[in-house]
């Protein structure tokens, strides 16, 4: 996953950068991602969901000083795992309806 954050960015001293960052702070953001989500797939997602967004930003992340960047990326993890909570919450509810709908025991009468 690595690989695909580094060719986002433009130089290789951002890419350089960047691999010190994600090595820094990769177990940080996982357990965020954990503490939030309470399981390790969607924490895992975050994580990458995170990471991919720094990338993409990574300009604006460098300006952050260095003192804050653990505060930053906290924020970006948790936002992330906020938007992926919601997102399975609403499925759930999606599929608890489908159920009430469709309930495998059910069979149609011809």
């Amino acid at each position: 996953m690595l690989a695909l954050y580094l060719s986002v960015l433009q130089t290789e001293e951002e890419k350089t950068e960047f691999e010190a960052i994600y090595d820094s702070y990769e177990q940080f953001v996982f357990a965020v991602a954990w503490k939030r989500l309470e399981n390790s797939s969607l924490a895992e997602d975050c994580t990458q969901d995170t990471f991919l967004s720094i990338a993409q930003s990574f300009e604006a992340f460098q300006e952050v000083p260095e003192e804050n960047r653990k505060a930053y990326l906290f924020r970006v993890a948790d936002r992330c795992a906020t938007k992926i909570r919601m997102t399975e919450t609403k499925r759930k509810k999606e599929r608890s309806l489908d159920d009430k709908k469709f309930p495998e025991n059910s069979r149609a009468t011809p």
